[in-house]
């Protein structure tokens, strides 16, 4: 015994990594006898004074780390925990039994262990699974090794956890095999941590999550991700309940904190919905079951990234036009009839406050989601604009008094969504200016000179090849364009004279 803790403090401390491995070696090959004991016994003293190791060095590294001191720990225990891995199968299996049952307990009595400890216990618990007889520790029970790494998994899943190990916990969760009733209560233990990790743990623990899903319950992540995010963004009473005892978690973030957080969960899912489209799909399912009551700004914004890939782009946009459509007639309903608007819960859904939010976030990490903005906003008026007044007409148009469809509304929405991209986000403008003039929308022309008149500046050569084509379209068309780059006018000069200069032209034409 004696000699065996001599060989882990020299191996711990001074990283002499080849004696260790001389000594395995020399377990694996030399037969037991009197005077040198029993390999076996050996190799098994090793591993439960290696994990008795990791368990305490948690505490012990995040007391005293400090500069390049805290390399040397890391490097450690990750070197003691690949050599205890390779040899994993020659351990004995009371010994590895044991070993797994001490780190479980760990576990379950809120220790923070270090990192490694959790790769090491992933590991030794799928050699356990493969054993087809398994000794109960403290008891002499026999089961099989199935039985028991279930025995372990629930026993880690329904014990309170150190907010500091649940990134770990979920990485090695995602190399464990489980039935998929415990995995549903694994993933529902991993989003029920969401509250209790500090803010910049949170996207690599969705990550990990979004990985763990592609074992099943897809749609239920995706839930749990979304309601979490729609809870923070709410604030109120909503946000109080996400506030723990961490106070790094990531209800004390200010919005910019927020924003980024989100921005690299967006990005994180937007890889793993690549990697595996069923995702997507699932995504799409869950939004599309609730109608409307699952749209806020987080998961629109998980669609616009969605809508960048081929395979979704047109499901997403025909999503969002008839949940716009939808939201608009249920707004002209509660205005016929104000008093639905008075029961919990019928409120009009705040769709262009939504795309407001998005835009507000895009500086802090979302600039990835823009051309699905401005795509978004083009198909809305591409595919809800009425005859008149939006599309080009011969026929004069008259205001009426009447209230505004839910069409017109549309194409309002997506007017407002582009003037504020504009207004933004300067590697937009191009192209919103080429899809306008391309169409000649010019209510959306209108709204961007008059809120971005200085941003315009610039793209004033596009506005006046638009011009040189203005004897060409129709009466009512050729108004509305006038009257969309007036304001432009009246304060740039040279503009000013292009435009008289084409307007003579088209006289004689």
């Amino acid at each position: 015994m004696e000699t065996t803790k001599a060989l882990i403090a020299y191996f711990l401390f001074e990283q002499s990594f080849e004696l260790i491995e001389i000594q395995y070696s020399h377990y694996n090959t030399t037969s037991a006898s009197p005077e040198k004991g029993d390999g076996t016994t050996r190799r098994s003293q090793v591993l439960m004074g290696s994990v008795s190791w990791l368990i305490k060095a948690g505490d012990e590294i995040g007391s005293s780390r400090s500069g390049a001191n805290a390399v040397q720990p890391d490097d450690t225990a990750a070197k003691l925990v690949n050599i205890l891995i390779d040899v994993g199968q020659s351990f004995d299996l009371r010994a590895l039994v044991q070993s797994i049952y001490t780190m479980t307990e760990a576990v379950r009595h809120q220790k923070q262990p270090h990192a490694q400890m959790f790769t090491l216990w992933s590991r030794m618990l799928v050699i356990a699974a493969s054993f087809d007889s398994v000794s109960v520790p403290d008891s002499s029970e026999e089961i099989s090794g199935a039985e028991f790494r279930d025995i372990i998994l629930d026993r880690v899943c329904t014990a309170p956890w150190n907010h500091k190990s649940v990134l770990s916990l979920a990485t090695a969760l995602a190399d464990v095999e489980m039935e998929a009733k415990q995995l549903e209560t694994a993933i529902v233990k991993i989003m029920k941590q969401f509250k209790q990790v500090d803010a910049a743990d949170l996207p690599v623990l969705i990550y990990n999550l979004l990985h763990l899903s592609s074992k099943g319950h897809q749609r239920l992540v995706m839930r749990g991700i979304l309601e979490f995010f729609d809870r923070l963004n709410i604030g109120g009473t909503s946000l109080e309940s996400l506030r723990s005892e961490n106070p790094k978690g990531a209800a004390h973030l200010a919005f910019s904190e927020l924003s980024a957080i989100e921005s690299t969960v967006i990005l994180h899912f937007s890889f793993a919905v690549k990697q595996d489209q069923e995702l997507g799909a699932e995504l799409l399912k869950h939004m599309k079951s609730g109608k409307l009551a699952y749209l806020s700004s987080f998961s629109l914004a998980c669609l616009m990234t969605m809508a960048k890939i081929h395979r979704f782009e047109d499901s997403v946009m025909d999503y969002l036009k008839s949940s716009i459509s939808s939201a608009y007639k249920d707004m002209e309903r509660m205005q016929r009839e104000p008093w639905v608007s008075n029961f919990e819960g019928m409120a009009p859904l705040p769709i262009l406050d939504m795309f407001c939010d998005i835009i507000r976030k895009v500086p802090f990490g979302l600039e990835q989601l823009t051309p699905s903005l401005v795509h978004c906003g083009v198909y809305i008026m591409d595919s809800m604009a009425p005859k008149s007044p939006w599309m080009a007409s011969d026929k004069e148009v008259t205001k009426k008094l009447t209230p505004k469809s839910p069409n017109e509304l549309g194409c309002e929405l997506g007017a407002t969504i582009l003037a504020e991209i504009f207004k933004t986000q300067a590697s937009a403008r191009t192209e919103i200016l080429d899809n306008i003039m391309s169409r000649i929308v010019t209510k959306s022309t209108k709204n961007i000179v008059k809120n971005s008149s200085e941003e315009l500046e610039e793209h004033l050569p596009r506005i006046k090849e638009s011009l040189d084509y203005l004897s060409f379209l129709s009466l009512t068309t050729a108004v509305r364009l006038m009257a969309a780059v007036k304001d432009v006018a009246r304060v740039n000069k040279p503009f000013r004279d292009s435009l008289i200069l084409i307007l003579r032209k088209a006289l004689f034409s």
